[in-house]
């Protein structure tokens, strides 16, 4: 059983490891990077109090959004663009299917189906490279 995080975005849903994220803030207070890597939108203080460091803030699912979701894979933290965070789920290991064929950059790494929607499950490696490229 694995525990999820699953958030909206562009109208579809999405989902990611409970064990790589750390919190959801608000977008407000971004700012642009000048001459940024592809997908970096900018940054905003980690959780809007200026006490953290700087967090990059990224849009890897291309859709925009209100929200930052921010993500650790053990590394530098850092935010995901995000329409809203839905809730926290669990799922069996056997409940997720193969990515969808078709991805440029295959962020997507498997599909669950639940009672209510497909959730897209996200895989923060490959997020994460984008700030590596």
């Amino acid at each position: 059983m694995i525990t999820l995080v699953h958030f909206r975005c562009g109208g579809a849903s999405y989902a990611i490891g409970v064990e790589c994220t750390r919190g959801v803030r608000l977008v407000a207070g971004l700012r642009a990077l000048p001459d940024a890597l592809p997908n970096v939108v900018g940054i905003v203080d980690s959780w809007g109090d200026g006490q953290d460091e700087p967090l990059t803030v990224v849009d890897s699912l291309g859709v925009g959004g209100e929200h930052v979701l921010v993500l650790d894979r053990g590394g530098q933290p850092f935010g995901l663009l995000v329409d809203a965070v839905v809730g926290v789920l669990r799922v069996e290991e056997s409940a997720i299917g193969p990515p969808p064929e078709g991805q440029h950059t295959p962020v997507i790494s498997g599909v669950v189906r639940t009672a209510a929607s497909l959730l897209l499950l996200v895989d923060v490696d490959r997020l994460e490279r984008v700030l590596s490229a």
